[in-house]
């Protein structure tokens, strides 16, 4: 067995995994290479990136108007407000300067809050993408998502398309989960997209809204990365959400695989889609 970083053919094992004794490198399975050689693939771990970037905190104020998910005085906050409600391209330049002085006087509260952050999401970063890969039987197609923070909005944010979120700074102990929570919808639709012929719906991203909280709280092996968090369906906000979930946990909960409870799913939802994996 060869490590493909160093060459050395001395590997060590933990309960952790198998690594090379030499560089330290983390393996996974063997495999033969075009000469029949035995090497060690090298273990891909997707990870995340916090960042402090004040032109993002624009993309996080206009979701957080239009989806009404602002924190309280968010406008002293960022040092100005809107009369409209809106921030209208006109006034994004102007928003920008004063965002970027915003920043400045936070600036010791977010590095304070871009550290615990880090902190928090390393204890549980393996344990999460893993387990996911394990449960839907799908890789993570993207290896780095990067995380914005924000000063002005609640919770979380996703951008599929260009595979990053945008996170509360001030989330505390439940950062964990929001990250996790927004994530899963990335892969989601990776899977969806992925899987089945049609194109990604607005069924799909209602039941998204619904699988995330049976994936991160109603899974054995993803659920132990979030302690302070518990299922309920009281956590569905909206009640078309709770009773979608009620309708669609019985099916979860008797799953044998991911794949089969969402063919399952969609029939339950009176939505047609062809599996297409081949």
């Amino acid at each position: 067995m060869v490590c493909p970083e160093c060459g050395s053919i001395e590997i060590t094992k933990d309960p952790e995994g198998q690594f090379c004794k030499k560089c330290g490198l983390e393996l996974g399975e063997i495999v033969i290479d075009n000469k029949g050689r035995k090497k060690c693939q090298v273990v891909q771990i997707p990870k995340i990136e916090v960042i402090i970037d004040p032109r993002k905190e624009l993309d996080a104020l206009v979701l957080g108007l239009r989806n009404n998910k602002l924190v309280d005085k968010w406008e002293n906050v960022l040092g100005f407000k809107l009369n409209s409600g809106k921030l209208s391209s006109e006034l994004k330049q102007k928003a920008l300067i004063l965002i970027k002085q915003a920043y400045k006087k936070n600036e010791s509260l977010l590095e304070e809050s871009k550290s615990k952050i880090e902190s928090r999401w390393a204890d549980v970063n393996n344990k999460f993408f893993f387990g996911t890969e394990d449960t839907m039987d799908f890789k993570w197609l993207i290896l780095n998502h990067r995380c914005y923070l924000t000063l002005s909005t609640k919770y979380g944010f996703h951008n599929s398309i260009k595979n990053h979120i945008i996170i509360q700074q001030s989330l505390g102990k439940i950062s964990n989960y929001v990250i996790a929570h927004e994530l899963f919808h990335i892969i989601y639709r990776n899977y969806v997209t992925r899987f089945f012929k049609e194109k990604f719906t607005e069924e799909d991203k209602q039941l998204s809204k619904i699988i995330v909280t049976f994936m991160l709280l109603g899974n054995d092996l993803i659920k132990s990365c979030f302690p302070d968090m518990k299922f309920s369906f009281d956590i569905y906000h909206k009640q078309e959400h709770k009773d979608l979930a009620k309708k669609l946990w019985p099916l979860w909960e008797k799953r044998t695989s991911f794949k089969e409870f969402m063919i399952n799913s969609y029939k339950a939802i009176g939505v047609e889609k062809l599996w297409v994996s081949y």
